[in-house]
C-alpha cells in the first residue's frame, strides 16, 4: 500500500474536466484535457516507479497525432487503449494497487502510435518565438532592490530562531536608545524564550550574539542562569569560534565564576594556548587574575609535576627555585622546551603568556641556552615588547647579545621606531638599546633617522613615553625625568652590559646626544611658540639649550624667538610665558643651569645648594654602574648671556612681574644674575612700595625674597 502522503499527490492530479467530443471526419488534435492527462499519467509512473519515457524520433503515423504514457512507447489519444487509460485516471482512487495493476497492463507496444510525441514536441518548438530575434531584457533594478530588502522575511520560514520569536525580541532588546523600562521588559522576554537552549544558540555565529546581549543587559540571577547552563561544556566553549566571546562576557559581568572558569583552564593552559580560539579566552582570563592565579596557570610550564602534584603559595618563579634550588635546572629546561615549541607558532609570541615564560627563562638560564633562544626569537622582538614582561624580555636579549645579534634585532626593528617610541613598555626597550650597543652608525640608521622623520618626529616629541626617550639621549638617567623604578630597571643589568659592550658609557651617550642635537635645534627655531605650549616639549627645549651637543651661537635663534614672544603678548594674557608654568623654564635659562632647591634651614647642609639633579655620594657608591650612565649636568653651568636680552623685552613692566605670584621669581632669577643684577636692582626699587605690599599678601611669593634682596 502506498503512503498516505502519495495518496494526497495522486488526488491532487484529479480536476474534474470536460469530455473531449471526438469527431469522425477529422484527425483528433490533443486538447488541454489530454495534456493534463499527460501530466497525470507521468505522475502516476513516478509513484508506481514506472521509468521516464524515451523519445523516439519517428514520422508520425497517418492515423493522428500521438502523446506518451506509460514506459515510454507512443500511444494514439484516438486508440482505444488510449482511453483505456484515460477512464482509468478519471475513476475515483480508493485503491491504488489495481490502479497500478490496469496501467501496467496496458499493452505498451502499439506500433501504430510510433513517433507521436517528437512531432508534438517539434511543433511546440516551431511555435515558440526565437530568442534571436528579442533583445535579453535589462533587469529590473527596483524589483531586485526590494528582493534583496525582503531577503530576510523569505529566509525566516526556514529559520527555527525567527519562528520561535529569539531574533525579533533580540532586535528590540539591543537598540541602544531603549529605556530601561522597555529594555528590561525585552530582556525577560528573551530569557524566557531562551531558556533551557542556552548551549544550542551559542555556538552559531549569530545566535551567540543574542546570549551576550543577555548578559550585557541583564540581572544578575540572569547571568548566573547562563553560565549554569554552561557547567561542563567549559573547555568547548573556550575552544568556539563565537561561543568565546560568551566565556569573556562571563568573566566580565559574573565575577563569582572567574575561579571556576580560571580552574578549568588549570592543567589545559598549554593545550588552549596553541589552539587559535582557545587562546583568546585564555589571555583575557591571565589579564583579569591576580598575581597567584597567574602563577596557577603559568607553573604547568615549569613541569608536570607542578601541573598535577605540587601546591604552592610562590607567586615568582624566584620563590620556587629558593624553595628547592634543585628543581632549578629541571625548570629552566622545561621552559626551553616551551619556547622551541611556540616557535612553531610565532604568531603566539604576540601574547602575554609567553612574554612571561621567556622572560623567566631569559632570567635564570645561563649564557649558553640564553644565546640559542636570541637566535630564535630576534626576528620577533618587535612582537614581545609591547608587554611589561615582554619588553624586560627585550631588554634581557639586548643585554645578553653580542653584536651581530644586536644588529640583527636592530634591523627589524627599524621600521616600527616610532610606535616603540610611543608605547608605555616598548620606549625602555629602545632606553636599554641606548646603553648598550657600541655601534653608532647603525644606532643612526636604524634609530636615530627614524626618529628623525618629518612625519615621526613630532608625533614622538609630543607624546608622553615619546619625549622621554628625546630627554634620555640628552640628559641621561636624570631623576629629573625618570622614577625610581625606571632607573632601577635600567641598572639591573649594567653588570651584564660590562661583559657585552666595550664602549664607555659617557662616550656612547655624548656620540648619541649629538646624532639627535642637529634635528632638534632646528625644530626648536622653527616651532618655539607651540613648544613652549607643551610641558613634554618645553622640558625638550630647555635640555637642548642647556646641553645639547651644538654651539651657543647656534642656539641664539630660540632664545630670541623666546623674547619675541613675551613682547608680542600681552603681560595679563593667559598666553604669556612669563605668568604660565613656562616661567620655570625661563629661571633656568636666566641661570644656566638647573633650578636648586632652597636651603635647609637647620644648617646641616652648610649653606650649601643642593641640586635637584644632584645624587648623594651613599647612592653613588650604592648604586654603582647605575650613576656612571647619569649626566651630571646640574653642577655645570652653560653661558647662554639670556638674561641681558629678557630683561631688555621686559624692562618695562618689571615693577609688574615682581609683584605677581609666579613671574617674580624669574625677576629674582634675574636680579641674582651678575649680568643684570645692578640694573634690575634699580628698577625696582622705583616701585618697591608695591612689592612690600604684594610680599604681605603673599609670604609665599617671590615678592617676599626679592624685598630681602634689595634691602
Amino acid at each position: 500500500m502506498p503512503s498516505q502522503k502519495s495518496m494526497k499527490k495522486i488526488k491532487s492530479f484529479r480536476k474534474p474536466t470536460k469530455k473531449i467530443k471526438k469527431s469522425p471526419s477529422k484527425t483528433l488534435i490533443p486538447s488541454k484535457r489530454s495534456f493534463s492527462e499527460h501530466s497525470s499519467s507521468q505522475a502516476v509512473n513516478k509513484i508506481f516507479g514506472v521509468t521516464k519515457p524515451s523519445v523516439n524520433n519517428k514520422k508520425p503515423s497517418k492515423s493522428g497525432k500521438k502523446v506518451t504514457f506509460g514506459s515510454g512507447k507512443n500511444k494514439s489519444i484516438g486508440s482505444p487503449k488510449s482511453n483505456k487509460l484515460t477512464s482509468i485516471l478519471k475513476k475515483p482512487i480508493k485503491d491504488t494497487s489495481k490502479i497500478k495493476n490496469e496501467v501496467m497492463s496496458i499493452d505498451h507496444h502499439d506500433p501504430d502510435s510510433e513517433g507521436e510525441d517528437s512531432s508534438i514536441k517539434q511543433k511546440k518548438i516551431n511555435d515558440e518565438p526565437s530568442a534571436k530575434r528579442f533583445k535579453k531584457e535589462k533587469p529590473d533594478q527596483a524589483r531586485i532592490k526590494t528582493a534583496f530588502e525582503h531577503k530576510k522575511y523569505g529566509n525566516r520560514k526556514l529559520d527555527p530562531e525567527y519562528r520561535s520569536g529569539i531574533k525579533e525580541c533580540w532586535e528590540f532588546a539591543r537598540k541602544l536608545n531603549l529605556s530601561p523600562k522597555d529594555r528590561k521588559k525585552y530582556i525577560n522576554e528573551l530569557f524566557e524564550l531562551i531558556d533551557g537552549i542556552i548551549p544550542e544558540l551559542l555556538f552559531k555565529h549569530d545566535t551567540s550574539r543574542i546570549i551576550q546581549t543577555g548578559l550585557k543587559y541583564g540581572t544578575k540571577e540572569q547571568r548566573i542562569k547562563v553560565a549554569n547552563e554552561l557547567e561542563g561544556r567549559w573547555i568547548e566553549v573556550f575552544k568556539s569560534k563565537y561561543a568565546k566571546f560568551v566565556a569573556c562576557k562571563i568573566m566580565q559581568y559574573c565575577p563569582g565564576y572567574k575561579n571556576i572558569i580560571l580552574s578549568e583552564l588549570q592543567g589545559n593552559v598549554a593545550k588552549l594556548l596553541m589552539h587559535t580560539e582557545a587562546r583568546n579566552v585564555l589571555l583575557e582570563a591571565y589579564e583579569c587574575a591576580n598575581g597567584k592565579q597567574r602563577f596557577s596557570l603559568i607553573k604547568e610550564f615549569y613541569g608536570p609535576e607542578f601541573k598535577f602534584f605540587k601546591k604552592t603559595e610562590c607567586l615568582k618563579l624566584e620563590d620556587l627555585i629558593a624553595e628547592n634550588p634543585s628543581n632549578k635546572d629541571k625548570i629552566v629546561e622545561n621552559l626551553y622546551l616551551t619556547i622551541k615549541n611556540f616557535m612553531k607558532k610565532p604568531e603566539i609570541l604576540n601574547f602575554i603568556i609567553p612574554h612571561r615564560i621567556l622572560l623567566d627563562f631569559l632570567t635564570h638560564a645561563n649564557e649558553v641556552k640564553i644565546l640559542s633562544i636570541i637566535q630564535l626569537i630576534d626576528k620577533h622582538i618587535p612582537e614581545i615588547l609591547h608587554t611589561r614582561e615582554g619588553s624586560r624580555a627585550a631588554m634581557l636579549c639586548f643585554s645578553h647579545a653580542n653584536a651581530k645579534e644586536r644588529k640583527s634585532m636592530l634591523q627589524v626593528m627599524r621600521d616600527y621606531i616610532k610606535k616603540i617610541c610611543c608605547e608605555e613598555y616598548g620606549h625602555l626597550v629602545l632606553l636599554r638599546v641606548f646603553d648598550v650597543v657600541d655601534d653608532t652608525v647603525l644606532m643612526k640608521k636604524c634609530i636615530i633617522d627614524k626618529m628623525i622623520k618629518e612625519n615621526s618626529f613630532e608625533t614622538i616629541l609630543y607624546n608622553k613615553y615619546g619625549h622621554r626617550v628625546i630627554l634620555y639621549l640628552l640628559t641621561g638617567r636624570s631623576r629629573m625625568y625618570f622614577n625610581y623604578d625606571t632607573l632601577k630597571l635600567l641598572a639591573q643589568n649594567d653588570e651584564i652590559r660590562v661583559k657585552t659592550s666595550k664602549k664607555d658609557p659617557i662616550i656612547r651617550a655624548t656620540e648619541l646626544r649629538k646624532l639627535i642635537t642637529p634635528a632638534l635645534i632646528q625644530y626648536s627655531q622653527n616651532n618655539t611658540a607651540k613648544m613652549l605650549s607643551n610641558p613634554y616639549t618645553t622640558q625638550i627645549l630647555c635640555e637642548t639649550i642647556l646641553y645639547g651637543e651644538s654651539k651657543v651661537e647656534e642656539k641664539i635663534p630660540i632664545l630670541e624667538n623666546i623674547t619675541k614672544l613675551i613682547s608680542d603678548t600681552p603681560k595679563d594674557s593667559k598666553d604669556n610665558i612669563m605668568i604660565t608654568y613656562a616661567n620655570r623654564f625661563l629661571k633656568i635659562l636666566v641661570r644656566g643651569q638647573h633650578w636648586t632647591i632652597p636651603k635647609q634651614r637647620n644648617g646641616k647642609n652648610n649653606g650649601k645648594i643642593i641640586q635637584k639633579n644632584n645624587l648623594s655620594e651613599s647612592n653613588r657608591t650604592k648604586n654603582g654602574a647605575t650613576d656612571s650612565l647619569e649626566q651630571d649636568f646640574s653642577g655645570k653651568k652653560v653661558e647662554l648671556h639670556f638674561a641681558p636680552m629678557l630683561l631688555n623685552t621686559i624692562k618695562n613692566d618689571l615693577s609688574y612681574y615682581s609683584c605677581h605670584e609666579t613671574a617674580s621669581f624669574v625677576i629674582l632669577a634675574l636680579l641674582e644674575n651678575d649680568e643684570t643684577k645692578n640694573e634690575v636692582k634699580n628698577i625696582l626699587m622705583k616701585g618697591i612700595n608695591s612689592i612690600k605690599k604684594a610680599a604681605l599678601e603673599d609670604n609665599n611669593s617671590g615678592a617676599s625674597i626679592i624685598i630681602k634682596e634689595l634691602e
